[in-house]
């Protein structure tokens, strides 16, 4: 698969601390990628590196399979902190600033404005928008001039849930437009999902580098009840289409084979003696895999 960004063995320390140390991975082209890690693991300091407005203590990287220069950063779009912008002026007239900084074409503007839902304020002063229009219109800056690739450091942070879910709607509109967008959070609901590939990180190292659907593993499972519970585990465990059997208070959550149904499950425990009182499919959730993760 073509990566837009390639990572080898990049660290960056300051004295004894060790920000981001020896991570190496790739962002897959036209994937939502997410880097998921808590407050300190090193998320941003990666994403300054590789904007270039941090300096690395060792290794390098890679855009578009190239060595960094000035015109492959004219691909990136990226917000690394709070959006600022100039509170008296129009989002349109912050655009305009923005438009000719990055030598990108005013007639983007419209378009972005659109993209990201503010059309309708647009001549409506920066400081008269909430926090969601705020980082929106930081969107549109990132996309002014129609980056390949779009960088985002914890894009939901200190909104309500209807602002994430905005954003969220937002972020996924425009990967369908074929960017490659990579995405910073220590939100694991916002990575699950939104995300399709990710990293995860702690303390500057990488623990797991992936699909997301690779982390989560086996999604045929079923939660299952049974007056008694013991028997109910014996008789799994003697079931080759169940593969992996866990506890779950006073449930067992069955792994099982990809073409086996509740029916099945109900039918075949049925046959045995045994009368299930519950059964439900069960998900495994992103936060117990990051937990696993971190604690190991």
């Amino acid at each position: 698969m073509e990566s837009v960004l390639t990572i080898n063995h990049l660290s960056k320390h300051y004295g004894k601390i060790k920000a981001v140390n020896d991570l190496s991975f790739s962002v897959p082209k036209q994937s939502v990628f997410g880097i998921l890690g808590p407050n300190g693991s090193g998320k941003t300091t990666t994403l300054g590196m590789v904007l270039g407005v941090i300096n690395s203590t060792s290794g390098d990287y890679k855009w578009f399979s190239e060595t960094p220069k000035a015109s492959l950063r004219r691909k990136i779009g990226a917000i690394l902190e709070a959006p600022i912008f100039y509170p008296y002026l129009s989002a349109v007239d912050n655009l305009l600033i923005v438009a000719k900084i990055k030598q990108a074409d005013e007639k983007n503007i419209e378009q972005v404005l659109k993209t990201v839902g503010l059309y309708e304020r647009r001549n409506y002063a920066f400081s008269t928008y909430s926090l969601g229009m705020k980082q929106r219109l930081a969107i549109a800056a990132a996309l002014i001039a129609d980056p390949e690739v779009l960088i985002l450091d914890e894009p939901t942070n200190g909104l309500d849930p209807q602002g994430i879910a905005d954003i969220r709607n937002l972020i996924l509109d425009i990967a369908k437009q074929g960017k490659t967008i990579v995405l910073a959070s220590h939100l694991l609901d916002e990575v699950e999902k939104v995300c399709n590939h990710m990293v995860v990180m702690k303390t500057g190292q990488l623990l797991y580098e992936g699909k997301v659907a690779d982390l989560l593993g086996n999604q045929n499972s079923f939660e299952v009840k049974a007056e008694n519970i013991q028997k109910l585990e014996e008789v799994a465990k003697n079931w080759n289409v169940i593969h992996k059997i866990d506890k779950l208070n006073h449930s067992l959550i069955l792994a099982c084979n990809n073409d086996i149904t509740g029916t099945n499950l109900n039918k075949y425990f049925y046959e045995q003696g045994i009368i299930l009182s519950q059964i439900q499919p069960h998900h495994n959730s992103l936060e117990k895999k990051f937990l696993e993760l971190l604690n190991n």
